[in-house]
């Protein structure tokens, strides 16, 4: 019985290769996007162990006998410079990872026919049909708390038949 209600939640578990499968389909698309990122977030690992090196030379520099201000002052700007660069391959790789979740995210809604975007005579349709639904299916499996829902369900209607008719 637990097992049928789970499923008509939704709350069943999926195989990982299915759930892998599903989500290159959306991924595909995307793939040139993501291969950049890619190879923009190893820039960044480069530029980040690259940037200890500069801290521990210019380290050295200052506690020699002879200090050499000049050569100092460039490894400075130097290090500087690979910060600034690497903060700009985050930007862009974060730009870039993000717009391309959006549009993923776009296709996925326009696929799948949503609640929101439907008029409201179709909204009220569909929850005649669910009322009429958990109804029968109230009646044939005896479960009570299902009832619960429907009145919800019944309630929202008539608020909408309300809002519909105040037009």
């Amino acid at each position: 019985m637990n097992e049928e209600l789970e499923k008509l939640k939704g709350d069943h578990k999926l195989p990982l290769s299915v759930i892998i499968r599903r989500t290159l389909k959306y991924i595909s698309k995307e793939k040139g996007w993501f291969i950049l990122s890619l190879f923009m977030l190893a820039i960044n690992v480069l530029l980040d162990s690259i940037s200890p090196l500069f801290t521990s030379r210019i380290t050295d520099l200052l506690v020699e006998d002879s200090i050499n201000i000049k050569l100092i002052i460039n490894l400075v700007l130097l290090s500087f410079a690979i910060m600034c660069i690497n903060q700009f391959f985050l930007y862009f790789e974060s730009i870039i990872l993000q717009r391309s979740g959006q549009r993923i995210i776009y296709r996925l809604r326009n696929e799948i026919p949503g609640f929101v975007d439907d008029t409201p005579e179709q909204r009220a349709s569909e929850i005649d049909s669910t009322i009429r639904f958990l109804e029968v299916y109230c009646e044939t499996t005896g479960l009570g708390k299902l009832l619960s829902v429907k009145d919800s369900l019944v309630e929202l209607r008539a608020k909408m038949d309300v809002q519909t008719y105040n037009r």
